[in-house]
C-alpha cells in the first residue's frame, strides 16, 4: 500500500494503466501521462473506490505543485459543566430571544427590565446557544460540498470511459480488478483474424495468420455481450483477439488448392470439426441449405471443406456437399451424379425403360448399368467396387451417398458405371451420418488412398437389364 491507497488507473490512449507507488504516479505525471483533467480511480485500503480527476486528489496535488483547498474542521462545542447548568435558572427570555445566525450580529429588542431575581443567571443563555452551535456551520458546508460533488460526479459518469452505466464502480467489477485474477491459457486462430486495440470490431492494427498460437486472458468486450483475448505474451502482447475465432486446439493442415465461394449441391449439417460426430455450430442454424453460397477456405482431411462463416469463426461439411472432393475420397450425392451425366444418359435411359417390357435382358458377356436404391429410413454413404470391360475399377475412391428411399445409377466423370458381371462389392462407409469402422466384409481392396473390407453385393438383374442393388438394413 502507498500513502493511502491499494491501486491507482487510469487510462491512456485507450489502454487501462495501473500505479501502484507514489513512485509510479510521479513518473506518470512527469511523463505527461497524467495531467490535471485526467479522470482516475483510487482503491483505498478499506475497499473504498473513489472516482475523480488527478487534480482533485491530494497525492497528485502536491505532484502538480498545487495545494489542497482549506479544509473545514467541525468544532466540537465545549462542553458544559455540570454545576454550572444546575446553577441556570430557567430564563424568562428563553422562549422570545430570536435565534442569531453566526454571521449576523446579535439584536436583542428593547424590553422592560427584568424583575428582580433572587440570583443572577451563571450564563447569559444567548452566550450558551451560541456556544451550543457553533460545530453546525461548519458541519453544514461541509455537507454541502459533498452533496455537489456527488451530483458533478454523476452528471460526468456519461462522458467517462472507464464508467460502469447505472452501477457503482467497485472494485469486484472493474475489467482491471477482474483480469488479476483470471487464468492465463494458450489457443489458436482458427482463420485469418485481426488484431484490435481495443476489445471492439474495427478496421484492426494488424493481422495473425490461421493456426497462430496466441497467450493471454479472455476479457469483455466494449460492447459487454463479446468477449476478447487480451494477449499477454510475444510481440503482439496488449492487442485483442476476438474469442470467437480462437479455439483450444489447431486446425487440421488445409489445401488451398480450391478456395472461394461455392454453392451447396445438397443440404447439409455445418459442424465444428471434420467428422461426422462433431457438434453442429450455432451460426446459420447449423445447417446448409442448397443453393446456398458457402465461403470455401480450403479442403481438409481429404473430402472436408473448411468453411470461413460470415459471423466469425468456421465449420465444416463434406466436400462433396460443395460439388468439390479429393482424389483420394470423394463422396458424391447419386442425384447430383446422375444430372451430371448429361441429358444424353437421360435420354438412353428414358428409352431404355420405354422398351424394357419387350426387350429381353442384355447378354450376360455385356457391360451392365449399375442402379442403387436405399430402401433404408435414413442416408448410406457407399464404396462401390466391379468389374468393367477394362478391368476392376475403384472410381478414384469416390463415394457415392444416398438419401433414405433414394436410389439412382452412380456415375463417375459424367458417366454411369457399367459392369461387366455381377462380381459387384460394397461397402457402407456411413450410415445415418456415422461412419461405420466395423464393416464385414469378404474381400480387402484398395480403394482410392484407404484400404477397406468390401461384401460382395446381391445383384438382380432389373427389367430393363441393369445390375440393380438393394440396401434394406
Amino acid at each position: 500500500m502507498a500513502d493511502g491507497f491499494n491501486l491507482i488507473t487510469y487510462e491512456d490512449d485507450g489502454f487501462p494503466v495501473e500505479l501502484h507507488s507514489e513512485g509510479d504516479c510521479a513518473r506518470a505525471v512527469a511523463s505527461g501521462s497524467i495531467r490535471e483533467s485526467t479522470r482516475i480511480i483510487v482503491y483505498e485500503p478499506g475497499g473504498r473506490t473513489v472516482r475523480q480527476r488527478a487534480d482533485e486528489n491530494a497525492l497528485f496535488q502536491r505532484l502538480f505543485g498545487t495545494s489542497a483547498p482549506p479544509s473545514v474542521e467541525a468544532v466540537a462545542p465545549p462542553p458544559v459543566q455540570e454545576a454550572e447548568a444546575k446553577a441556570a435558572p430557567p430564563s424568562p427570555w428563553a422562549a422570545t430571544a430570536p435565534e442569531p445566525a453566526a454571521s449576523i450580529p446579535l439584536a436583542i429588542p428593547a424590553a422592560p427590565p427584568p424583575p428582580p431575581m433572587p440570583e443572577a443567571p451563571a450564563q447569559p443563555p444567548v452566550r450558551v446557544r451560541l456556544r451550543d452551535r457553533a460545530w453546525f456551520l461548519p458541519g453544514l458546508l461541509i455537507l454541502l460540498a459533498g452533496a455537489f460533488w456527488l451530483t458533478r460526479e454523476s452528471a460526468s459518469t456519461e462522458d467517462d470511459p472507464l464508467a460502469t452505466s447505472g452501477e457503482t464502480v467497485s472494485e469486484a467489477t472493474t475489467p482491471i480488478a477482474r483480469e488479476a485474477d483470471l487464468p492465463q491459457q494458450t489457443l489458436f486462430t482458427v482463420r485469418e483474424v485481426n488484431l484490435q486495440s481495443r476489445p471492439t470490431s474495427g478496421d484492426g492494427v494488424g493481422k495473425l495468420a490461421r493456426n497462430s498460437e496466441v497467450t493471454g486472458v479472455i476479457v469483455p468486450g466494449v460492447s459487454g455481450s463479446e468477449r476478447w483475448m487480451r494477449i499477454r505474451e510475444g510481440a503482439k502482447a496488449g492487442l485483442y483477439v476476438w474469442a470467437g475465432n480462437l479455439a483450444a486446439s489447431a486446425r487440421p493442415v488445409i489445401d488451398t488448392a480450391v478456395t472461394g465461394p461455392h454453392q451447396a449441391v445438397v443440404e447439409d449439417s455445418i459442424r465444428s470439426a471434420p467428422s461426422v460426430t462433431a457438434a453442429l455450430v450455432t451460426n446459420n442454424g447449423g445447417r446448409l441449405a442448397a443453393g446456398d453460397t458457402a465461403n470455401v477456405a480450403g479442403l481438409v482431411d481429404g473430402n472436408w471443406a473448411e468453411l470461413a462463416l460470415r459471423g466469425g469463426g468456421v465449420g465444416y461439411v463434406p466436400a462433396a456437399s460443395l460439388g468439390i472432393g479429393s482424389a483420394s475420397e470423394q463422396i458424391v450425392d447419386a442425384a447430383a451424379a446422375a444430372a451430371a451425366a448429361g441429358a444424353a444418359a437421360v435420354n438412353a435411359a428414358a428409352d431404355a425403360m420405354k422398351k424394357a417390357i419387350d426387350t429381353p435382358p442384355r447378354a450376360s458377356w455385356g457391360t451392365r448399368h449399375v442402379f442403387v436404391r436405399n430402401q433404408c429410413p435414413y442416408p448410406i454413404t457407399l464404396a462401390i467396387y466391379y468389374e468393367s470391360s477394362e478391368g476392376w475399377q475403384t472410381s478414384g475412391g469416390v463415394l457415392w451417398r444416398y438419401e433414405a428411399n433414394g436410389q439412382g445409377y452412380p456415375a463417375y466423370r459424367g458417366q454411369r458405371l457399367n459392369a461387366a458381371s455381377k462380381d459387384i462389392y460394397y461397402r457402407i462407409v456411413e450410415a445415418n451420418d456415422e461412419r461405420i469402422d466395423n464393416f464385414a466384409g469378404d474381400r480387402d481392396v484398395t480403394y482410392g488412398s484407404r484400404r477397406y473390407s468390401m461384401k460382395r453385393a446381391n445383384v438382380v438383374e432389373a427389367r430393363g437389364g441393369d445390375y440393380q442393388l438393394d440396401f434394406t438394413c
